[in-house]
């Protein structure tokens, strides 16, 4: 029970530690800042729409029929 507790509290003040070194340090004042016009922003990423596939809600269970595993993944494509 005491090893417990002694790992217990060394695993709090090794997080205790660690979490204080994480601390960015500060940037020195005669450092140029960067001009707004500079930066330019980031495109958006695009949503991933799937084409409309009628299969796509029905029961592919049947595929697991098959013999092999190429089998199987072919006929389950279609549902996807």
């Amino acid at each position: 029970m005491k090893i417990r507790a002694l790992i217990a509290a060394a695993l709090l003040a090794s997080g205790a530690a660690l979490a204080q070194t994480d601390k960015a340090p500060a940037k020195p004042a005669a450092e140029p800042t960067a001009k707004p016009e500079a930066t330019k922003p980031k495109p958006m990423a695009r949503k991933h729409n799937p084409k409309h596939n009628p299969k796509r809600s029905q029961d592919a269970r049947h595929c697991l029929d098959k013999s092999s595993n190429t089998e199987i993944i072919t006929c389950a494509e279609a549902y996807l």
